[in-house]
């Protein structure tokens, strides 16, 4: 399988879309209670915009032709906080395989572009997001070499 990882292009417009409508069915069936149905996270306009900003940077995985994922990722930036150190972080703000194409190394292949953006930024490191249902995405993480280090927990009430 010939995949390409590239920087993103307004005319990947509907492809991306196609995707994060796979992301928002997935985050919908694991918490309906807090996922809006046939929702998604970004619009045309919010993904042009995030194009044109210098804090982010959106990968695609390219494989025939076709998109076959994404990676959304956006330099975060601390310093003079009272506590913590300065730290500069690369969060990957979304991260999505096409259904049919995963188990074929594409998710590794984003993260490994998210990581040499990170070194290029002099990030100290790469941290996201994963909802604990997703039990799929937090295998995957963990096989690429991530660790838990912040943990939110919630009660929900009726």
């Amino acid at each position: 399988m010939n995949v390409t990882i590239r920087r993103a292009r307004p005319e990947d417009l509907e492809d991306v879309l196609r995707l994060l409508r796979q992301i928002a069915a997935l985050h919908e069936e694991g918490r309906p209670d807090i996922f809006r149905k046939n929702a998604a996270k970004y619009d045309a306009a919010a993904f042009e915009a995030l194009l044109a900003r210098e804090d982010e940077t959106v990968f695609v995985a390219e494989c025939g032709g076709v998109l076959a994922g994404y990676a959304f990722c956006e330099l975060q930036v601390r310093e003079n906080h009272p506590l913590l150190q300065d730290m500069r972080t690369l969060y990957v703000d979304d991260l999505c395989v096409d259904e049919s194409m995963r188990g074929h190394g594409i998710g590794t292949m984003l993260l490994d572009a998210a990581k040499e953006r990170a070194k290029e930024l002099r990030c100290h490191n790469i941290d996201l997001n994963v909802w604990e249902f997703n039990e799929s995405a937090k295998r995957f993480y963990e096989h690429y070499g991530m660790r838990t280090f912040r943990r939110y927990m919630e009660i929900v009430l009726d």
